[in-house]
């Protein structure tokens, strides 16, 4: 979820749980931490079906909102 591939970096299972909790498809839960590399390797093959709708996306827009919550809550920002 940073961005970057990092050969060191790896995927806990409670990242793709709270990637369902967003709303995101998961075909499976990880057992276990997994290494970066291997599960780009086996996402290559997937075939993303809204491509359309990603490219239609105002990539550009902006806008200001209030702020709702501060993290961490118990110490002034």
């Amino acid at each position: 979820m940073t961005g970057i591939k990092d050969p060191a970096e790896h995927v806990l299972p409670v990242t793709i749980d709270i990637m369902q909790l967003l709303g995101h498809q998961v075909c499976e839960r990880l057992p276990q931490q997994a290494d970066l590399d291997t599960l780009l390797r086996a996402l290559s093959v997937v075939a993303f079906s809204r491509k359309d709708e990603a490219r239609a996306i105002d990539r550009d827009h902006f806008e200001v909102t209030e702020i709702c919550e501060e993290i961490p809550h118990h110490r002034p920002a």
